[in-house]
């Protein structure tokens, strides 16, 4: 999981109140994900908004090679063939 550590970058139009309660909400839903399973790893994005993927791709590309090489060394996870 990558959370974000700042606001979403929300349009002018959004009402605040709206916003407030989407902030509010995201940090305990990500958190709800990430009890789901046993041992996930919950990074942090630090100043990074909804869109780590753009202002952190490091991160997200770490993140994308450690799930894929705990998913490849899960026992019974499906091997490649030769």
């Amino acid at each position: 999981m990558l959370s974000k550590t700042e606001p979403f970058a929300a349009p002018v139009t959004m009402s605040k109140d709206l916003l407030a309660k989407l902030e509010t909400a995201w940090p305990k839903a990500q958190q709800a994900l990430v009890a789901l399973r046993p041992q996930t790893p919950h990074l942090l994005a630090t100043g990074s908004d909804h869109y780590v993927q753009l202002h952190d791709p490091d991160l997200t590309i770490a993140a994308v090679r450690l799930v894929a090489d705990r998913a490849a060394t899960r026992p019974g996870a499906a091997r490649e063939a030769p």
